[in-house]
C-alpha cells in the first residue's frame, strides 16, 4: 500500500499481495500526484508479504510546479546604440538558490555564462555587448529552480552603433566660393541610407529665412 498526502487530500493505491514485486524484488507504483498542493509531501509505504507480515516506512518529498520570478534590468530595448552600447548589461533578479544562465548572440558571436543564485537574489552578469557585431543580436536569460523548473526571459535586439550615411545638395549657383540664389523657395535633395535599423527621422534647420 502506497499513501501519498500534502495534509489535505490522500491518494491511495494499493498493491495486491506480492504481485506487484518483481524477481529482482523491487515494484514500481506510479501515482499521480496533480491533485496535490505543491509543497512537502509524505510518503507511506506499507509491504506486506503472505504470511501477514508487514514493513512500513514513510519519507518527504517537495513538490514543486511553479517556475520561479525572474527579473532582467539594464537592457536598453529594442536599440542598442552608440549611446547606451558602453552601459548595457543585464542584471538578474531571482529565487535565491536558482540557476542562473545566460546566451547572447548576433550570429557570429556568442557569449554564454552561468552562476547559482546566492543569498542576495541578485547577480549583475558580466558580459555586455559592446563585442557583437551591428545588426540582430538576441539576448536568453533563464532561471531554473532547484526543482528543475525554467523561467526565460528573451530580448530581441537590433545593434546600430553607426550613424547614417548620406548627402545634401542645395539647387543654386556658386559666386565667390559660396552657393547663392534668387529664388525664395530652396530646393533640397537628400540622400541618405542606414542598412541596419533603417532611417528614423530627417531634421532641418536654418539660421535665416522663414
Amino acid at each position: 500500500t502506497v499513501v501519498i498526502t500534502d495534509g489535505q487530500t490522500p491518494i491511495t493505491n494499493q498493491s495486491n499481495g506480492m504481485d506487484f514485486v518483481g524477481s529482482n524484488g523491487s515494484v514500481v507504483v506510479p501515482l499521480d500526484v496533480t491533485g496535490l498542493i505543491d509543497g512537502p509531501l509524505t510518503i507511506s509505504v506499507t509491504l506486506t508479504n503472505g504470511a501477514g507480515n508487514s514493513y512500513a516506512t514513510t519519507m518527504t518529498i517537495t513538490k514543486d510546479t511553479v517556475p520561479p520570478v525572474i527579473l532582467v534590468a539594464g537592457v536598453p530595448t529594442p536599440y542598442l546604440n552608440s549611446s547606451n552600447i558602453g552601459s548595457a548589461y543585464m542584471y538578474v533578479n531571482s529565487e535565491v538558490g536558482a540557476m542562473i544562465s545566460y546566451k547572447i548572440t548576433d550570429g557570429v558571436h556568442t557569449y554564454m555564462g552561468s552562476k547559482a543564485m546566492n543569498s542576495s537574489g541578485q547577480w549583475n552578469v558580466p558580459q555586455g555587448f559592446s563585442g557583437l557585431n551591428d545588426g540582430k543580436v538576441t539576448a536568453t536569460v533563464t532561471s531554473t529552480d532547484p526543482a528543475g523548473n525554467p523561467t526565460v526571459v528573451t530580448y530581441n535586439l537590433i545593434k546600430d552603433t553607426v550613424a547614417p550615411g548620406g548627402s545634401v545638395s542645395i539647387t543654386g549657383t556658386v559666386i565667390n566660393s559660396q552657393l547663392g540664389t534668387s529664388n525664395p523657395i530652396l530646393a533640397l535633395s537628400l540622400a541618405f541610407t542606414d542598412t541596419t535599423s533603417g532611417l528614423y527621422q530627417v531634421a532641418l534647420s536654418s539660421n535665416g529665412g522663414s
